[in-house]
């Protein structure tokens, strides 16, 4: 079994100055952040030493910015500082792409990792989003990083940089989940949904084998494919490629009314909004 990621795999001193920077972000910018998270390999659970903090939150703004003549950007994002990374959505950005599937989106809502979370405005976006409410998106999104990376890095090479292994098993993986755990989202930590899924023996020694060893070195240089790996994600990207020749994406009315109700609830600092995304 492979370790948990959580915020205790964090340094403190780390943590204090992701804190920092958030408070910094939030008087410089006149925002509100409901929730900062860490979205990358450190929440993937297979980071190298020297990987980066790649902190993601979501803010509010206050009335007077929604209703200006000249809105201001709905991104905000800084230079990478102290191996800190730190970017986010405006709350309207966030429930827009949360209506379109944005499977990055419900990653945040997920991450086993979180340096702040005010209000209620995460845990309305988890009821919305991240159930989710079509799977169907989230296979798109797995199917996609899956098959670039197999094809970028793995697919036909005599010689594999053996990392690039992860970018391809993770969401090959959380294909295999959604196959056979379809009222559940997959969370976007490796190891969690290793736990969650039944892997051939084989598979599973060798996504062990290589996240030890790519917990304790930066790169680990290149080596023979494996067969078993290969095999398997060769498999998960058949089952997307058929599941995805019969779906259609559909977005509820009720979900739209319910994403509004939580903006103009935010904005207007109105309590939670009760509601039922089911039309």
């Amino acid at each position: 079994m492979l370790p948990h990621a959580s915020i205790k795999d964090i340094p403190e001193t780390v943590q204090a100055g992701i804190r920092l920077r958030l408070d910094d972000l939030e008087r410089d910018e006149a925002i509100r952040i409901v929730l900062a998270v860490e979205s990358g390999s450190r929440a993937w659970g297979f980071a190298s030493p020297d990987s980066d903090y790649d902190v993601r939150f979501i803010y509010v703004r206050r009335v007077a910015d929604y209703a200006a003549l000249f809105a201001p950007r709905d991104v905000i994002e800084r230079p990478i500082e102290e191996e800190i990374d730190i970017g986010g959505w405006d709350l309207r950005k966030a429930l827009a792409l949360g209506l379109s599937w944005n499977p990055a989106l419900v990653e945040w809502l997920t991450s086993p990792i979180t340096y702040r979370e005010s209000g209620w405005e995460a845990d309305a976006l988890r009821r919305l989003f991240a159930r989710p409410l079509n799977h169907d998106a989230l296979v798109r999104h797995y199917y996609g990083l899956a098959s670039k990376q197999f094809a970028r890095h793995v697919g036909g090479r005599s010689a594999v940089n053996l990392k690039k292994y992860f970018y391809v098993v993770r969401p090959a993986v959380a294909l295999l989940w959604i196959e056979t755990r379809s009222d559940e989202t997959p969370p976007m930590s490796l190891p969690l949904l290793l736990d969650g899924v039944a892997l051939p023996a084989d598979v599973a020694s060798a996504i062990v084998e290589l996240r030890e060893r790519k917990s304790a070195t930066s790169e680990f240089g290149t080596g023979e494919p494996i067969a078993a790996l290969d095999r398997f994600c060769r498999e998960r990207l058949s089952w997307a490629e058929a599941r995805l020749r019969k779906s259609a994406l559909r977005v509820s009315g009720a979900a739209r009314r319910a994403a509004t109700d939580v903006f103009h609830a935010s904005v207007f600092g109105l309590a939670a909004p009760v509601f039922d995304v089911r039309d």
